[in-house]
């Protein structure tokens, strides 16, 4: 991303990976696009925060504004500079449970 400068980075573009990878992995129930404030293309002020989450809900991606950034998945790895993988979470989707992780 930092090769690319900070005027030509296109947001809806952001979200086309996690859309391709929910489509080809069933197992992923979601994947989390978050940018510090005006660390992507500095239009913020203009546009909103760059912080969303591409779920996988009966097979359609699906992007909300889910996530607080104020909680510990977030601010550790940001604080630590270090790739961070949580405990696993259980949740009940579709009748079953399945494990969470966050990345």
């Amino acid at each position: 991303m930092e090769s690319i400068p900070a005027g030509n980075r296109n947001r809806d573009r952001c979200w086309e990976m996690p859309k391709q990878c929910l489509s080809m992995k069933s197992f992923v129930a979601a994947i989390g696009v978050y940018f510090e404030p005006n660390q992507f293309d500095g239009k913020d002020d203009v546009e909103g925060d760059l912080h969303k989450l591409v779920e996988n809900v009966d097979g359609k991606a699906v992007i909300s504004d889910k996530g607080d950034t104020s909680e510990d998945w977030y601010t550790k790895p940001m604080r630590e500079q270090r790739t961070m993988m949580s405990d696993p979470m259980w949740i009940r989707t579709n009748f079953r449970k399945r494990p969470v992780f966050l990345l």
